[in-house]
Protein backbone atom coordinates (compact mmCIF):
# COMPACT_ATOMS: atom_id res chain seq x y z
CA UNK A 1 0.00 0.00 0.00
CA UNK A 2 2.52 2.20 0.79
CA UNK A 3 4.55 1.57 -1.97
CA UNK A 4 1.59 2.79 -4.36
CA UNK A 5 1.29 6.07 -2.48
CA UNK A 6 4.79 6.72 -3.32
CA UNK A 7 4.40 5.94 -6.49
CA UNK A 8 1.25 8.09 -7.04
CA UNK A 9 2.97 10.38 -5.41
CA UNK A 10 5.76 10.40 -7.62
CA UNK A 11 3.46 10.76 -11.04
CA UNK A 12 1.74 13.79 -9.04
CA UNK A 13 4.82 15.69 -8.49
CA UNK A 14 6.13 14.67 -12.18
CA UNK A 15 2.84 16.18 -13.80
CA UNK A 16 3.43 19.60 -11.66
CA UNK A 17 6.83 19.77 -12.92
CA UNK A 18 5.25 19.17 -16.45
CA UNK A 19 2.87 21.65 -15.68
CA UNK A 20 4.91 24.77 -14.36
CA UNK A 21 7.72 23.65 -16.35
CA UNK A 22 5.31 24.27 -19.62
CA UNK A 23 3.80 27.69 -18.22
CA UNK A 24 7.69 28.74 -17.58
CA UNK A 25 8.47 27.60 -21.03
CA UNK A 26 5.29 30.01 -22.68
CA UNK A 27 6.48 33.04 -20.03
CA UNK A 28 10.22 32.85 -21.21
CA UNK A 29 9.24 32.57 -24.57
CA UNK A 30 7.20 35.52 -24.36
CA UNK A 31 10.55 37.47 -22.23
CA UNK A 32 12.24 36.49 -25.51
CA UNK A 33 9.85 38.07 -27.88
CA UNK A 34 9.95 41.03 -25.96
CA UNK A 35 13.88 41.11 -25.38
CA UNK A 36 13.62 40.85 -29.05
CA UNK A 37 11.40 43.79 -29.35
CA UNK A 38 13.62 45.99 -26.80
CA UNK A 39 16.70 44.78 -28.87
CA UNK A 40 15.17 46.40 -32.11
CA UNK A 41 13.62 49.53 -30.35
CA UNK A 42 17.31 50.06 -29.16
CA UNK A 43 18.52 49.61 -32.83
CA UNK A 44 15.84 51.89 -34.16
CA UNK A 45 16.28 54.48 -31.57
CA UNK A 46 20.16 54.62 -30.76
CA UNK A 47 21.48 53.11 -33.92
CA UNK A 48 24.74 51.61 -34.34
CA UNK A 49 26.76 54.83 -32.63
CA UNK A 50 28.81 56.32 -30.17
CA UNK A 51 25.90 56.77 -27.81
CA UNK A 52 24.27 52.97 -28.39
CA UNK A 53 27.77 51.98 -27.32
CA UNK A 54 27.54 54.35 -24.27
CA UNK A 55 24.24 53.25 -22.92
CA UNK A 56 25.30 49.42 -23.92
CA UNK A 57 28.57 49.64 -21.65
CA UNK A 58 26.99 51.84 -18.57
CA UNK A 59 23.82 48.63 -18.94
CA UNK A 60 26.15 45.39 -18.48
CA UNK A 61 27.63 47.39 -15.43
CA UNK A 62 25.19 46.73 -12.72
CA UNK A 63 24.04 43.11 -13.62
CA UNK A 64 28.51 42.52 -13.50
CA UNK A 65 28.78 43.78 -10.56
CA UNK A 66 25.35 41.86 -9.05
CA UNK A 67 26.95 38.36 -10.67
CA UNK A 68 30.06 38.68 -8.83
CA UNK A 69 28.82 40.16 -5.62
CA UNK A 70 25.65 37.81 -4.59
CA UNK A 71 24.12 37.10 -8.00
CA UNK A 72 25.11 33.43 -7.76
CA UNK A 73 24.70 32.94 -3.74
CA UNK A 74 21.23 33.71 -4.76
CA UNK A 75 19.93 32.13 -6.90
CA UNK A 76 21.92 28.49 -5.89
CA UNK A 77 21.95 28.51 -2.12
CA UNK A 78 18.94 30.82 -0.56
CA UNK A 79 16.18 28.29 -1.56
CA UNK A 80 17.12 25.43 -0.05
CA UNK A 81 18.17 26.73 2.88
CA UNK A 82 14.63 28.56 3.25
CA UNK A 83 13.38 25.04 2.49
CA UNK A 84 14.90 23.97 5.37
CA UNK A 85 14.33 26.26 7.61
CA UNK A 86 10.61 26.40 6.68
CA UNK A 87 10.56 22.50 7.42
CA UNK A 88 12.19 23.21 11.38
CA UNK A 89 10.94 26.81 11.99
CA UNK A 90 7.59 26.86 9.96
CA UNK A 91 6.74 29.97 8.09
CA UNK A 92 7.42 32.41 10.86
CA UNK A 93 11.06 30.80 10.61
CA UNK A 94 10.77 31.51 6.87
CA UNK A 95 9.89 34.77 7.20
CA UNK A 96 12.89 35.61 9.27
CA UNK A 97 15.21 33.92 7.24
CA UNK A 98 14.47 36.28 4.44
CA UNK A 99 13.93 39.24 6.24
CA UNK A 100 17.94 38.48 7.61
CA UNK A 101 18.62 37.94 3.85
CA UNK A 102 16.82 40.90 2.71
CA UNK A 103 18.13 43.68 5.56
CA UNK A 104 21.87 42.46 4.81
CA UNK A 105 21.67 42.36 1.08
CA UNK A 106 19.96 46.04 1.17
CA UNK A 107 22.92 47.38 3.61
CA UNK A 108 25.58 45.71 1.76
CA UNK A 109 24.29 46.14 -1.94
CA UNK A 110 23.61 50.24 -0.66
CA UNK A 111 26.86 50.88 0.01
CA UNK A 112 27.85 49.27 -3.16
CA UNK A 113 25.48 51.55 -5.38
CA UNK A 114 26.76 54.38 -3.23
CA UNK A 115 29.90 53.07 -4.03
CA UNK A 116 29.39 52.25 -7.71
CA UNK A 117 27.73 56.05 -8.15
CA UNK A 118 30.84 57.64 -6.57
CA UNK A 119 33.43 55.73 -8.86
CA UNK A 120 31.72 55.43 -11.76
CA UNK A 121 33.90 56.42 -14.13
CA UNK A 122 36.83 53.90 -13.52
CA UNK A 123 34.47 51.26 -13.25
CA UNK A 124 33.00 52.29 -16.94
CA UNK A 125 36.91 52.45 -18.10
CA UNK A 126 37.06 49.09 -17.37
CA UNK A 127 34.59 48.21 -19.37
CA UNK A 128 35.97 50.24 -22.07
CA UNK A 129 39.59 50.92 -22.02
CA UNK A 130 40.40 49.64 -25.42
CA UNK A 131 37.88 52.11 -27.31
CA UNK A 132 38.75 54.70 -29.31
CA UNK A 133 39.19 58.08 -29.49
CA UNK A 134 35.65 59.09 -30.56
CA UNK A 135 33.89 57.09 -27.27
CA UNK A 136 32.61 59.48 -25.10
CA UNK A 137 33.69 58.38 -21.23
CA UNK A 138 31.57 61.10 -19.83
CA UNK A 139 28.38 59.92 -21.65
CA UNK A 140 28.63 56.36 -20.51
CA UNK A 141 29.83 57.56 -16.97
CA UNK A 142 26.53 59.84 -16.83
CA UNK A 143 24.07 57.13 -18.14
CA UNK A 144 25.99 54.39 -15.11
CA UNK A 145 25.41 57.20 -12.63
CA UNK A 146 21.71 56.21 -13.60
CA UNK A 147 21.80 52.55 -13.48
CA UNK A 148 23.98 52.07 -10.98
CA UNK A 149 20.56 51.64 -8.46
CA UNK A 150 20.13 48.01 -10.72
CA UNK A 151 23.03 47.18 -8.33
CA UNK A 152 20.65 46.96 -5.61
CA UNK A 153 17.10 46.70 -7.59
CA UNK A 154 18.31 42.84 -9.41
CA UNK A 155 19.56 41.09 -5.84
CA UNK A 156 15.83 42.47 -4.14
CA UNK A 157 14.61 40.74 -7.43
CA UNK A 158 16.76 37.24 -7.40
CA UNK A 159 15.64 37.40 -3.66
CA UNK A 160 12.24 37.45 -4.23
CA UNK A 161 12.05 35.56 -7.17
CA UNK A 162 13.72 32.75 -4.98
CA UNK A 163 11.35 32.87 -2.36
CA UNK A 164 8.12 32.22 -4.94
CA UNK A 165 9.94 29.66 -6.46
CA UNK A 166 10.44 28.01 -3.06
CA UNK A 167 7.16 28.66 -2.66
CA UNK A 168 5.65 27.22 -6.06
CA UNK A 169 4.75 30.34 -7.12
CA UNK A 170 6.42 30.53 -10.45
CA UNK A 171 4.31 32.67 -12.45
CA UNK A 172 5.15 36.26 -11.91
CA UNK A 173 8.95 34.86 -11.49
CA UNK A 174 8.61 34.71 -15.09
CA UNK A 175 6.45 37.07 -16.29
CA UNK A 176 8.33 39.87 -14.38
CA UNK A 177 10.89 40.48 -16.81
CA UNK A 178 8.64 40.62 -19.90
CA UNK A 179 7.43 44.20 -17.95
CA UNK A 180 10.56 45.06 -17.74
CA UNK A 181 11.07 44.96 -21.28
CA UNK A 182 7.86 46.50 -22.22
CA UNK A 183 8.83 49.93 -19.78
CA UNK A 184 12.50 49.91 -21.86
CA UNK A 185 10.81 49.32 -25.23
CA UNK A 186 8.63 52.34 -24.17
CA UNK A 187 11.13 54.06 -22.88
CA UNK A 188 12.99 53.78 -26.11
CA UNK A 189 10.03 54.98 -28.51
CA UNK A 190 9.37 58.11 -26.36
CA UNK A 191 12.51 59.46 -26.00
CA UNK A 192 13.29 58.99 -29.34
CA UNK A 193 10.19 61.60 -29.85
CA UNK A 194 10.80 63.62 -27.60
CA UNK A 195 14.95 64.20 -28.88
CA UNK A 196 14.01 65.21 -32.17
CA UNK A 197 12.94 68.54 -30.40
CA UNK A 198 14.72 68.16 -27.13
CA UNK A 199 17.61 66.02 -27.03
CA UNK A 200 18.96 66.72 -23.31
CA UNK A 201 15.13 65.53 -22.11
CA UNK A 202 15.41 62.18 -24.41
CA UNK A 203 18.40 61.56 -22.96
CA UNK A 204 16.67 61.55 -19.42
CA UNK A 205 13.96 59.39 -20.65
CA UNK A 206 16.63 56.29 -22.25
CA UNK A 207 18.63 56.79 -18.49
CA UNK A 208 15.61 56.69 -16.36
CA UNK A 209 13.82 53.67 -18.30
CA UNK A 210 15.85 51.31 -17.89
CA UNK A 211 16.11 51.05 -13.64
CA UNK A 212 12.32 51.92 -13.82
CA UNK A 213 12.26 48.62 -15.88
CA UNK A 214 14.03 46.94 -13.15
CA UNK A 215 12.16 48.80 -10.26
CA UNK A 216 9.03 47.16 -11.93
CA UNK A 217 9.93 43.55 -12.12
CA UNK A 218 10.90 44.05 -8.63
CA UNK A 219 7.31 45.52 -7.51
CA UNK A 220 5.31 43.47 -9.25
CA UNK A 221 6.65 40.39 -7.40
CA UNK A 222 5.90 41.60 -3.82
CA UNK A 223 1.74 40.89 -3.79
CA UNK A 224 2.28 37.15 -4.46
CA UNK A 225 4.83 37.09 -1.45
CA UNK A 226 2.91 38.48 0.45
CA UNK A 227 -0.20 36.29 -0.29
CA UNK A 228 2.42 33.33 0.51
CA UNK A 229 2.09 34.73 4.08
CA UNK A 230 6.31 36.00 4.44
CA UNK A 231 6.21 39.20 5.71
CA UNK A 232 9.76 40.61 5.28
CA UNK A 233 11.19 42.94 7.93
CA UNK A 234 14.32 44.83 8.49
CA UNK A 235 16.42 42.44 10.84
CA UNK A 236 20.06 41.97 10.33
CA UNK A 237 21.69 38.57 12.78
CA UNK A 238 25.03 38.07 11.82
CA UNK A 239 24.64 34.95 14.04
CA UNK A 240 22.08 32.90 12.05
CA UNK A 241 22.52 29.68 11.48
CA UNK A 242 20.92 29.69 8.14
CA UNK A 243 23.28 32.47 7.39
CA UNK A 244 26.31 30.37 7.83
CA UNK A 245 24.54 27.51 5.75
CA UNK A 246 24.02 30.16 2.91
CA UNK A 247 27.36 30.92 2.52
CA UNK A 248 28.62 27.58 3.08
CA UNK A 249 26.27 26.90 -0.04
CA UNK A 250 26.94 29.81 -1.70
CA UNK A 251 30.47 30.90 -1.46
CA UNK A 252 31.50 28.06 -4.21
CA UNK A 253 28.81 29.70 -6.26
CA UNK A 254 30.63 33.04 -6.34
CA UNK A 255 33.73 30.93 -7.36
CA UNK A 256 31.77 29.78 -9.93
CA UNK A 257 30.90 33.19 -11.27
CA UNK A 258 34.24 34.78 -11.26
CA UNK A 259 35.44 31.55 -13.28
CA UNK A 260 32.56 32.23 -15.36
CA UNK A 261 33.60 35.57 -16.07
CA UNK A 262 37.22 35.03 -17.04
CA UNK A 263 36.24 32.74 -19.17
CA UNK A 264 33.94 34.95 -20.87
CA UNK A 265 36.97 37.31 -21.07
CA UNK A 266 39.45 35.29 -22.57
CA UNK A 267 37.02 33.94 -25.58
CA UNK A 268 35.94 37.51 -26.25
CA UNK A 269 39.70 38.05 -26.48
CA UNK A 270 40.72 34.95 -28.16
CA UNK A 271 37.58 35.26 -30.61
CA UNK A 272 39.41 38.73 -32.35
CA UNK A 273 42.58 37.15 -32.88
CA UNK A 274 42.12 36.34 -36.83
CA UNK A 275 39.00 38.44 -37.51
CA UNK A 276 38.42 41.96 -36.00
CA UNK A 277 34.83 41.14 -36.04
CA UNK A 278 35.16 37.99 -33.66
CA UNK A 279 33.59 39.21 -30.70
CA UNK A 280 30.24 40.56 -32.22
CA UNK A 281 30.47 37.26 -34.30
CA UNK A 282 30.69 35.17 -31.19
CA UNK A 283 27.76 37.50 -29.40
CA UNK A 284 25.45 36.56 -32.58
CA UNK A 285 26.00 33.08 -32.36
CA UNK A 286 25.48 33.20 -28.61
CA UNK A 287 22.17 34.51 -28.80
CA UNK A 288 21.07 31.40 -30.71
CA UNK A 289 22.93 29.26 -28.74
CA UNK A 290 21.71 30.01 -25.44
CA UNK A 291 18.08 30.45 -26.36
CA UNK A 292 16.59 26.21 -26.38
CA UNK A 293 17.93 25.86 -22.78
CA UNK A 294 16.25 29.33 -21.70
CA UNK A 295 13.19 28.17 -23.39
CA UNK A 296 13.24 24.75 -22.21
CA UNK A 297 16.19 23.59 -19.92
CA UNK A 298 15.89 26.36 -17.40
CA UNK A 299 12.29 25.83 -16.66
CA UNK A 300 12.63 22.11 -15.90
CA UNK A 301 15.57 22.79 -13.81
CA UNK A 302 13.56 25.20 -11.76
CA UNK A 303 10.84 23.86 -10.99
CA UNK A 304 12.93 20.47 -10.62
CA UNK A 305 15.08 22.49 -7.99
CA UNK A 306 12.36 23.53 -5.74
CA UNK A 307 11.04 19.95 -5.91
CA UNK A 308 14.47 18.38 -4.59
CA UNK A 309 15.10 21.09 -2.13
CA UNK A 310 11.87 19.76 -0.74
CA UNK A 311 12.87 16.05 -0.50
CA UNK A 312 16.39 16.54 1.01
CA UNK A 313 14.62 19.09 3.38
CA UNK A 314 12.54 15.71 4.56
CA UNK A 315 15.64 13.22 3.87
CA UNK A 316 13.44 11.52 1.23
CA UNK A 317 16.59 10.50 -0.71
CA UNK A 318 15.14 7.89 -2.87
CA UNK A 319 12.82 10.18 -4.74
CA UNK A 320 15.60 12.50 -4.72
CA UNK A 321 17.93 9.74 -6.37
CA UNK A 322 14.88 9.28 -9.12
CA UNK A 323 13.74 12.79 -10.17
CA UNK A 324 17.34 14.16 -10.15
CA UNK A 325 17.68 11.30 -12.73
CA UNK A 326 14.36 12.18 -14.57
CA UNK A 327 15.16 15.78 -14.98
CA UNK A 328 18.39 15.08 -16.85
CA UNK A 329 16.64 13.07 -18.84
CA UNK A 330 13.57 15.59 -19.83
CA UNK A 331 16.32 18.00 -20.63
CA UNK A 332 18.31 15.84 -23.44
CA UNK A 333 14.92 14.84 -24.54
CA UNK A 334 14.26 18.40 -25.68
CA UNK A 335 17.58 19.50 -26.06
CA UNK A 336 19.39 17.03 -28.23
CA UNK A 337 16.99 17.46 -31.07
CA UNK A 338 17.29 21.20 -30.74
CA UNK A 339 20.99 20.69 -30.82
CA UNK A 340 20.84 19.23 -34.43
CA UNK A 341 17.96 22.04 -35.31
CA UNK A 342 20.92 24.66 -34.33
CA UNK A 343 23.49 22.91 -36.52
CA UNK A 344 21.27 22.12 -39.83
CA UNK A 345 19.29 25.46 -39.63
CA UNK A 346 22.63 27.20 -38.96
CA UNK A 347 22.66 29.55 -41.93
CA UNK A 348 18.77 30.65 -41.85
CA UNK A 349 19.49 31.90 -38.20
CA UNK A 350 22.30 33.71 -38.17
CA UNK A 351 20.41 35.37 -41.52
CA UNK A 352 18.31 37.64 -38.88
CA UNK A 353 21.55 38.98 -38.22
CA UNK A 354 23.46 39.15 -41.68
CA UNK A 355 21.16 39.99 -44.06
CA UNK A 356 22.27 43.26 -45.90
CA UNK A 357 24.84 44.07 -42.90
CA UNK A 358 27.50 40.79 -43.31
CA UNK A 359 30.10 40.28 -45.66
CA UNK A 360 30.29 36.62 -47.07
CA UNK A 361 33.34 35.69 -44.77
CA UNK A 362 31.50 37.04 -41.83
CA UNK A 363 28.27 35.39 -42.27
CA UNK A 364 30.17 31.71 -43.58
CA UNK A 365 32.00 32.10 -40.05
CA UNK A 366 28.74 33.18 -37.94
CA UNK A 367 27.08 30.18 -39.11
CA UNK A 368 29.71 27.72 -38.97
CA UNK A 369 30.57 29.40 -35.37
CA UNK A 370 27.35 28.61 -34.45
CA UNK A 371 27.21 25.07 -35.83
CA UNK A 372 30.73 24.21 -33.58
CA UNK A 373 28.99 26.00 -30.31
CA UNK A 374 25.66 24.10 -30.83
CA UNK A 375 27.29 20.23 -30.07
CA UNK A 376 28.19 22.20 -26.53
CA UNK A 377 24.10 22.70 -25.84
CA UNK A 378 23.06 19.43 -24.22
CA UNK A 379 25.73 20.01 -21.71
CA UNK A 380 25.46 23.88 -21.70
CA UNK A 381 21.84 22.84 -19.67
CA UNK A 382 23.31 19.72 -18.23
CA UNK A 383 25.76 22.05 -16.51
CA UNK A 384 23.28 24.65 -15.06
CA UNK A 385 20.59 21.96 -14.00
CA UNK A 386 23.21 20.19 -11.93
CA UNK A 387 24.90 23.01 -10.29
CA UNK A 388 21.19 22.95 -9.00
CA UNK A 389 21.21 19.43 -7.70
CA UNK A 390 24.45 19.98 -5.88
CA UNK A 391 22.10 23.09 -4.53
CA UNK A 392 19.86 21.12 -3.54
CA UNK A 393 21.85 18.33 -1.84
CA UNK A 394 23.79 21.32 -0.06
CA UNK A 395 27.11 19.93 -1.48
CA UNK A 396 28.19 22.09 -4.00
CA UNK A 397 32.01 22.12 -3.07
CA UNK A 398 33.02 18.85 -5.91
CA UNK A 399 31.23 20.86 -8.51
CA UNK A 400 33.12 24.35 -8.19
CA UNK A 401 36.41 21.94 -8.00
CA UNK A 402 35.27 20.87 -11.27
CA UNK A 403 33.84 24.11 -12.24
CA UNK A 404 37.00 25.46 -11.86
CA UNK A 405 39.46 22.70 -13.22
CA UNK A 406 37.49 22.68 -16.43
CA UNK A 407 37.75 26.57 -16.78
CA UNK A 408 41.10 26.37 -17.38
CA UNK A 409 41.11 23.41 -19.19
CA UNK A 410 39.07 25.45 -21.39
CA UNK A 411 41.10 28.58 -21.59
CA UNK A 412 43.91 26.74 -22.00
CA UNK A 413 42.35 24.90 -25.32
CA UNK A 414 41.19 28.11 -26.46
CA UNK A 415 44.48 30.09 -26.00
CA UNK A 416 46.46 26.98 -27.50
CA UNK A 417 43.85 26.64 -30.52
CA UNK A 418 42.94 29.43 -31.81
CA UNK A 419 46.08 30.97 -33.51
CA UNK A 420 45.16 27.95 -36.06
CA UNK A 421 41.58 27.77 -35.87
CA UNK A 422 40.15 31.32 -34.77
CA UNK A 423 36.84 31.75 -33.53
CA UNK A 424 36.05 28.12 -34.02
CA UNK A 425 38.31 27.07 -31.71
CA UNK A 426 36.58 29.69 -29.48
CA UNK A 427 33.43 27.94 -30.32
CA UNK A 428 34.24 24.63 -29.45
CA UNK A 429 36.23 25.30 -26.11
CA UNK A 430 32.21 25.76 -24.95
CA UNK A 431 32.02 22.39 -25.23
CA UNK A 432 34.88 21.19 -23.78
CA UNK A 433 34.26 22.80 -20.91
CA UNK A 434 30.35 21.61 -20.91
CA UNK A 435 31.32 18.39 -21.15
CA UNK A 436 33.63 17.58 -19.18
CA UNK A 437 31.87 18.98 -16.31
CA UNK A 438 28.95 17.45 -16.79
CA UNK A 439 30.97 13.89 -16.86
CA UNK A 440 32.59 14.67 -13.60
CA UNK A 441 29.85 15.61 -12.02
CA UNK A 442 27.15 12.75 -13.22
CA UNK A 443 30.70 10.36 -12.14
CA UNK A 444 30.34 12.29 -8.79
CA UNK A 445 26.88 11.83 -7.97
CA UNK A 446 27.33 8.09 -9.20
CA UNK A 447 30.00 7.30 -6.76
CA UNK A 448 27.17 9.21 -4.11
CA UNK A 449 23.98 7.66 -4.71
CA UNK A 450 24.98 4.30 -6.25
CA UNK A 451 22.96 3.31 -9.15
CA UNK A 452 21.48 6.42 -11.13
CA UNK A 453 19.75 4.62 -14.40
CA UNK A 454 22.95 6.63 -16.43
CA UNK A 455 23.79 3.77 -18.93
CA UNK A 456 19.93 4.16 -19.59
CA UNK A 457 20.02 8.20 -19.96
CA UNK A 458 22.23 7.73 -22.40
CA UNK A 459 20.81 5.02 -24.68
CA UNK A 460 17.81 6.58 -24.56
CA UNK A 461 19.88 9.77 -25.40
CA UNK A 462 21.35 7.87 -28.99
CA UNK A 463 17.89 6.95 -29.80
CA UNK A 464 17.21 10.03 -29.63
CA UNK A 465 20.03 11.41 -31.48
CA UNK A 466 18.61 9.08 -34.29
CA UNK A 467 15.19 10.55 -34.19
CA UNK A 468 16.45 13.82 -34.00
CA UNK A 469 19.17 13.21 -36.93
CA UNK A 470 16.01 12.56 -38.91
CA UNK A 471 13.83 15.39 -38.09
CA UNK A 472 16.52 17.67 -38.86
CA UNK A 473 18.27 16.16 -41.98
CA UNK A 474 14.38 16.49 -43.80
CA UNK A 475 13.39 19.75 -42.16
CA UNK A 476 16.56 21.73 -43.24
CA UNK A 477 15.72 20.01 -46.82
CA UNK A 478 12.86 21.85 -46.76
CA UNK A 479 14.56 24.87 -45.41
CA UNK A 480 16.29 25.12 -48.04
CA UNK A 481 14.29 24.38 -51.10
CA UNK A 482 11.62 27.01 -49.79
CA UNK A 483 14.59 29.20 -49.53
CA UNK A 484 15.82 28.46 -53.24
CA UNK A 485 12.32 29.00 -54.67
CA UNK A 486 11.83 32.71 -52.13
CA UNK A 487 15.58 34.22 -52.91
CA UNK A 488 18.41 31.24 -54.43
CA UNK A 489 21.44 31.84 -52.38
CA UNK A 490 20.52 31.75 -48.39
CA UNK A 491 23.38 34.26 -48.15
CA UNK A 492 20.77 36.86 -49.51
CA UNK A 493 18.06 36.18 -47.02
CA UNK A 494 15.81 38.53 -45.67
CA UNK A 495 15.02 38.38 -42.09
CA UNK A 496 11.04 37.41 -43.59
CA UNK A 497 12.35 34.95 -45.80
CA UNK A 498 14.71 32.95 -43.06
CA UNK A 499 12.32 33.08 -40.65
CA UNK A 500 9.19 31.56 -43.67
CA UNK A 501 12.08 28.96 -44.68
CA UNK A 502 12.47 28.18 -40.45
CA UNK A 503 8.79 27.72 -39.98
CA UNK A 504 8.76 25.22 -42.77
CA UNK A 505 11.44 23.31 -41.85
CA UNK A 506 11.00 23.54 -38.34
CA UNK A 507 7.36 22.09 -37.87
CA UNK A 508 8.32 18.87 -40.48
CA UNK A 509 12.00 18.31 -38.47
CA UNK A 510 9.59 18.53 -34.97
CA UNK A 511 7.37 16.26 -36.27
CA UNK A 512 9.41 13.84 -37.48
CA UNK A 513 11.65 13.62 -34.57
CA UNK A 514 8.84 13.65 -32.00
CA UNK A 515 6.49 11.49 -33.96
CA UNK A 516 9.49 8.74 -34.19
CA UNK A 517 9.99 9.22 -30.39
CA UNK A 518 6.07 8.15 -29.45
CA UNK A 519 6.90 5.45 -31.91
CA UNK A 520 10.02 4.16 -30.62
CA UNK A 521 8.65 4.59 -26.96
CA UNK A 522 11.04 6.46 -25.33
CA UNK A 523 9.64 7.44 -22.05
CA UNK A 524 9.83 11.25 -22.16
CA UNK A 525 7.26 11.09 -25.10
CA UNK A 526 4.68 10.34 -22.88
CA UNK A 527 4.59 14.15 -22.03
CA UNK A 528 3.66 15.12 -25.32
CA UNK A 529 0.79 12.38 -25.87
CA UNK A 530 -0.27 13.90 -22.48
CA UNK A 531 -0.15 17.68 -23.85
CA UNK A 532 -1.95 16.38 -26.79
CA UNK A 533 -4.85 14.46 -25.16
CA UNK A 534 -4.90 17.46 -22.64
CA UNK A 535 -5.59 19.88 -25.68
CA UNK A 536 -7.67 17.02 -27.43
CA UNK A 537 -9.90 17.28 -24.29
CA UNK A 538 -10.15 21.01 -24.38
CA UNK A 539 -11.30 21.08 -27.88
CA UNK A 540 -14.09 18.69 -27.55
CA UNK A 541 -17.70 20.17 -26.89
Amino acid sequence: MEEIETKDKSAETSKNIARDSFMMTCLVLVSRLTGFVRTWAQAFTLGATMLASCYTVANNLPNLLFEITCGGMLYTAFLPVYLSVKKKAGIKGASGYASNMFSIILLIMTILTVAAFIFASPLVFTQSAAANADFSFDTATLFFRFFCIEVLLYPLSALLGSILNAERKFFWVQASPIFNNIVVIVSFLVGFHVAQTNEFLGFMIYAIGNPLGVLVQVLLQVPTMRKCGIKIKFNIDWHDPALVETLKIGLPSFMNALCAAIMASVQSSMSLIANDAGAAILYYVRVWFVLPASLFAVPISTATFTELSHLYSYREMEEFKSRTIKGARQILFLLIPFTLYLMTFSPFLMSFFASGNFSALSFETSWVALCVMATAAPFYALVSYLQNVCAALHKLRFFSLSYLAFTILSCAFCIYFADTYGIFAVSFSVTVFNLFTTIAVFIRLRYVFGHLGIGKMIWHSVKLAFVGLIGAVAGSALAFFVGYVLAGDFMFYSAGQALICIICGGILALLITYGLAMLFRIPEADLIKSLFSKFASKLRP
